[in-house]
Order: structure tokens, then sequence, then C-alpha cells
């Protein structure tokens, strides 16, 4: 899984300029190398690591053993193609989803997510953590009619609230298996 980390300069900055070059440092190979080396290395951050995918492919190949970042994105086979209607379908379901299984249930994910840890991460368990409430074709349907009525959203809210609670404190109660 890659998640983006982005940037920008934002439209009517009190400082523009200052902006700017910030931006650059950070898209440039001193700022990249920060990103991507770990703390104590020499051209990593002195106080904390910061360990992301930097964007620029050549530190992968410059440095392949340097950091705990793991393979560089741009060697993967990559199939994801983005689905803008897709996107669209799901754009008003999903936070919603994601906002009750994982933010409004944080504590009892924290514990079952402690749990699996101490089970030594094995990869089913981490799988059930973070298996969803429903299919893919589930979500469209949801998404396509019922979901614009208003009770619908808060009892599904509420639904997939408990549903994340009582599975986070199952796997925090019975361990991984």
């Amino acid at each position: 899984t890659m998640a983006p980390d982005p940037i920008s300069v934002l439209k009517g900055s009190p400082n523009p300029e200052g902006a700017r070059r910030f931006l650059e440092f950070v898209l440039g190979e001193p700022g990249q190398k920060l990103w991507y080396f770990p703390k104590g290395h020499p051209d990593g951050s002195v106080h904390n690591s910061i360990e992301r995918l930097p964007v620029r492919p050549d530190l992968y190949d410059r440095f392949p053993n340097a950091s705990n970042v793991g393979s560089s994105p741009f060697a993967r086979k990559q199939d994801f193609r983005y689905d803008g209607r897709k996107a669209r379908e799901r754009r008003e379901v999903l936070p919603v989803l994601l906002g009750a299984s994982l933010v409004d249930s944080h504590h009892e994910l924290r514990a079952a997510w402690t749990a699996i840890i101490k089970g030594g991460l094995n990869s089913n368990d981490v799988a059930r953590l973070g298996a969803p409430p429903m299919t893919e074709n589930e979500l469209a349907t949801l998404a396509a009619g019922p979901w614009k009525t208003h009770s619908v959203r808060l009892q599904k809210r509420l639904e997939w609230q408990r549903w994340a609670q009582g599975k986070y404190r199952l796997i925090s109660k019975t361990g991984t298996k």
C-alpha cells in the first residue's frame, strides 16, 4: 500500500516566495534525503526519522539499503488505474465508513492492533483486522440509492461503529488465532 504525502503552495499565502522555496527544498535532493534516510544517517534527520517514500527515483537506486522504507515504488509492476466514476459514486459513503471504523472506534482499534503486534503480526490476523464490513458491490449499491436518505446514513454510521468496535474488542480479548 502506498499513500501520497501532498505538498503545495496555497493561493493567497502570506509568504508565497518562502513557501515556494520550502517546496523546492522538500522536493530537491537534500529534502528528499531527509524524507528517506533514518535518524542518524549522515544525510538524514538529526532528531526523528521521517522515513517516507521519496518522489525521486534515483534515491532508491543510489542508496538501496540506506532506509527502512523498502523497495522503490517505481520498480514495482503497477496495474492500478484510477476510476473517476467509481470515486464519484463512493465519495459520500467512504468517509463515513472510514470515520466510523477507524476514527470513532480508534480506542478499540488501537487495542486490537496492539494484540496483533504482541501475537507476532500474523498476516491472517492483520487481514482480519482490516477486513471491511461490506463488499465493493454492496457499497456501490448503498451509494446508488439508500445512502441518499438521511436516516439510512445515520443508521449505517452507527451500524459500522458497533461492527468495528465489536470486531476490535473481540480481537483484543481473544488475541490472535
